[in-house]
């Protein structure tokens, strides 16, 4: 008998003596369910030893928390609560990967297997998580990291059908629950549309533009009798301050945020009144609000001095754009400036995130040296030193010997453990090779995409974690 199997049978023996002296069970009921209660959804999964409760995003509430509870002997009876913030930061980073490559947010250890290189000592390992640090088994590490998996799974799933209903995949939340931000505008320019909206109470005159609930603090949509829209309330816009300029919003110079707001019973809406005559969706109030409703308060007129007569309002946008969250994915590539836009982007988010640690399977690490040899088949120059460089080979004088020296990497590689700036210098080197060619053919194109697929969908699930991963306020 080795010394870790005598090990797990002394801690399963000081277990049942524990829950005998104690008069408790010493193992959970294993149970797995997804349900709802009122307008709530709810996560639960129960292994032997280790169970986790958790509330699900929704419509109206984006957010998660969980509860972690333990029937380990080292760790008997205790209890992690996790915010939205955690979740996401720290349980959730490194989701479906082998705890042994250190991928894993909540995973720390002392000292890795001196006998392989890269791997987690996961015996002297120990979970950490805000300021709460535990002491487990290898065995239930991995216990742990198949009820975060699966936790991750519904997490995710609840996101996406959230974002496929609201249209929401682009906009960013603000801190406010149920808020999207939308653009930035000046504080003097939303006092404007503060103003005509005002002006324009629903009750106070009959026209396509008397569709305000009044409201000196933010902007309500409301229609009745009127010929566009149902009757109801479509959409909230709020405007989102800076800390710094909260007191005094009227004496800066700073831009304020503009921020769409669903209907807050909007869990009970049939999909039916989903769309621009009476709920409004993000697509549908960023529109109206940067094309009609911009124009008509702020828009400028011209004149004809000849003709005297007016006209059409002046279509200039005010304020700037946010950030818009990209997914990968979703984007079309139908030529090749679409397809080195997704690669920019994605060695840019590489780039951003240097530390993170993936295990990367042999065939998709090919797919990117393939993709590399592919654009050196059809470039007639390039920049060999810095390619050379990027991808850590011995300077070539000839592309036909750089692409000799990347056939032989790729030949030789296998399932490695990398970092993100370790891809990030992999998708550089395709990104200058790729600048010197515009000759490959659809075929091409679409097989190129294909080679990076794995590194796309990473890049959009960590996206995904990263837009939802603030604080939010009530």
């Amino acid at each position: 008998m080795d010394k870790e199997s005598d090990l797990k049978i002394k801690e399963k023996l000081i277990s049942n003596i524990f829950s005998f002296i104690t008069d408790e069970s010493n193992e959970f009921v294993v149970n797995e369910e997804l349900y709802v209660q009122g307008k709530s959804a709810y996560y639960r999964k129960y292994t032997s030893k280790i169970g986790l409760e958790a509330i699900l995003p929704r419509y109206n509430h984006p957010l998660t928390e969980c509860v972690i509870y333990f029937k380990i002997l080292k760790a008997r009876d205790c209890m992690l609560i996790l915010d939205n913030k955690l979740v996401v930061t720290q349980l959730f980073k490194g989701i479906y990967s082998d705890p042994k490559y250190g991928g894993r947010g909540f995973l720390r250890s002392n000292n890795k297997n001196k006998s392989t290189e890269n791997i987690f000592d996961l015996d002297n390992a120990h979970i950490e998580i805000g300021n709460t640090r535990l002491k487990i088994s290898k065995d239930d590490i991995y216990l742990l990291c198949e009820v975060i998996d699966s936790y991750a799974n519904n997490y995710i799933n609840s996101i996406r059908l959230i974002e496929d209903v609201l249209k929401t995949q682009k906009y960013p939340l603000s801190k406010k629950i149920n808020n999207y931000k939308l653009l930035y505008l000046t504080y003097q320019e939303w006092e404007k549309l503060l103003k005509f909206s005002v002006k324009h109470d629903v009750d106070k005159g009959i026209g396509n533009w008397y569709i305000f609930d009044k409201n000196r603090h933010y902007i309500k949509i409301y229609t009745k009798n009127h010929e566009r829209y149902g009757e109801g309330y479509h959409a909230f816009f709020h405007a989102e301050h800076f800390e710094d300029i909260v007191y005094y919003p009227s004496l800066t110079s700073k831009d304020i945020c503009i921020t769409f707001e669903f209907i807050e019973d909007f869990e009970h809406i049939d999909d039916e009144l989903l769309g621009e005559k009476f709920h409004w969706n993000a697509e549908i109030a960023y529109n109206w609000f940067t094309n009609e409703f911009i124009p008509k308060v702020l828009g400028k007129k011209k004149y004809n001095k000849d003709s005297k007569k007016d006209k059409d309002t002046e279509m200039i946008f005010f304020g700037r754009n946010i950030e818009k969250v990209i997914y990968l994915d979703e984007l079309q590539i139908d030529n090749y400036n679409s397809l080195i836009e997704i690669i920019e982007l994605l060695q840019s988010h590489f780039h951003s995130n240097p530390h993170n640690i993936y295990r990367i399977k042999k065939e998709n690490l090919q797919g990117v040296y393939q993709s590399i040899l592919l654009c050196l088949s059809k470039a007639k120059e390039i920049d060999l030193y810095y390619v050379c460089g990027k991808l850590n080979v011995n300077i070539c004088e000839t592309i036909d010997e750089l692409i000799e020296s990347i056939t032989e990497i790729k030949n030789r590689i296998s399932d490695e453990t990398i970092n993100g700036f370790g891809i990030d210098l992999l998708f550089r080197a395709l990104v200058i090779i790729m600048r010197y060619n515009d000759n490959l053919s659809i075929n091409e194109i679409n097989s190129l995409r294909i080679y990076i697929d794995y590194f796309v969908k990473q890049h959009d699930l960590e996206v995904l974690l990263e837009k939802y991963s603030i604080d939010f306020i009530n």
